[in-house]
């Protein structure tokens, strides 16, 4: 009956005689898609039953609506755009949030192998609803950081990146800063700054981090966020990254040696790489004219003396050590005034420098 009198049985569902069941509403959406989607999700006359969860009649069915739209998705995208452009042409952010959201939602959560729908297909939908919506709305932050949330990380880099920075920039100057790095001073980390991150592997992620820092100052714990979380992996394989993260840091205005020292720490705590350490110590030390706390100078030493042991394990992963033995690091040692003279022998020795005529050198070229 559904099939040969298709309007007949979408008055009787009107006028709430019957109700849908998705059994009969397939065959009517395959016979006149635009009547049937409009009905259901323009017009909200959607009181009905979808299939069974895994068309198992023993198993509860499962909410209609979102069944619609999931068919509708994948069998007549432009018609589903074209609803979502009469939600928000009638009614403002409400409406959005209301009708064209849920749609999104659906659309970005199908995996039906029947007509599938590819993540970047998925994406492309996604953004063509974001392009309907009206100029007004769309500096509401709520609305843009929950488009971001549904751009769907396996889709290709580039495309990421430009639905990121489309959404992004589309939302106003002042918005668009308060929801990438909120306030400089603050300690706070921005959730949307941490959803735009997690979208992108961690090269890509600290590319975009710097793009950001060439507009807006961050404060530490968006630094923080991007060195340890983005960054720092059980094997080191971002740990140069992790690197330019902190020199960039060392850029900052307004950094004092005391963050510049806790900033290193969380390094020191995270990498793997004893080069990269090497380095970035270099690189701190160079930051404070040669000054450095005692403590955290042990840190340096015990922690790349831990991963020199490590590094003798034939199954560590942590990358290797390339770098020669900082031989100058030794300047930063100091001993009691009254030392035993053996022990004072040693360390006038070790200041002697690595140059070939200097006793320490010739000792090391021997």
């Amino acid at each position: 009956i559904a099939r040969r009198f298709p309007n007949t049985v979408v008055g009787l569902v009107k006028s709430g005689i019957m109700k849908w069941q998705w059994y009969w509403t397939k065959d009517l959406l395959r016979h006149d898609p635009r009547m049937i989607l409009e009905t259901i999700l323009l017009h909200n006359c959607d009181q009905g039953y979808g299939p069974h969860a895994g068309y198992d009649p023993t198993k509860f069915c499962q909410k209609f609506k979102p069944t619609v739209a999931n068919w509708g998705w994948r069998y007549e995208p432009e018609k589903m755009l074209d609803i979502c452009k009469a939600h928000t042409v009638e009614g403002g952010l409400k409406d959005v949030n209301t009708y064209v959201m849920p749609l999104a939602d659906v659309l970005m959560s199908t995996t039906s192998t029947r007509q599938s729908l590819t993540k970047n297909k998925q994406l492309e939908l996604l953004m063509r609803i974001w392009k309907l919506l009206p100029d007004s709305i769309k500096d509401d932050q709520k609305l843009a950081s929950r488009f971001l949330t549904l751009i769907p990380e396996k889709a290709s880099v580039s495309n990421i990146i430009a639905a990121l920075w489309r959404i992004t920039n589309e939302v106003g100057r002042t918005s668009r800063q308060k929801l990438l790095v909120g306030d400089p001073e603050s300690l706070t980390l921005m959730p949307y700054f941490k959803t735009f991150m997690a979208k992108l592997p961690a090269d890509q992620a600290v590319e975009q981090f710097f793009v950001i820092l060439d507009e807006y100052d961050a404060s530490a714990s968006t630094y923080q966020h991007v060195q340890r979380h983005k960054c720092g992996t059980p094997e080191g394989k971002h740990d140069e990254l992790m690197r330019s993260v902190f020199e960039r840091y060392l850029q900052k205005e307004g950094v004092t040696g005391e963050l510049a020292a806790t900033m290193f720490s969380d390094l020191l705590k995270d990498a793997k790489s004893q080069d990269v350490i090497q380095r970035a110590f270099g690189s701190l030390l160079e930051f404070l004219d040669g000054h450095m706390e005692k403590g955290l100078f042990y840190s340096v030493v015990s922690r790349m003396k831990t991963l020199d042991t490590l590094s003798e394990n034939k199954d560590c992963k942590h990358p290797p050590a390339t770098l020669p033995i900082p031989i100058n690091w030794i300047e930063l040692v100091t001993i009691k005034e009254k030392a035993a003279p053996h022990i004072a022998f040693l360390f006038q020795v070790l200041h002697t420098g690595v140059g070939a005529k200097a006793l320490l050198g010739a000792m090391l070229e021997q």
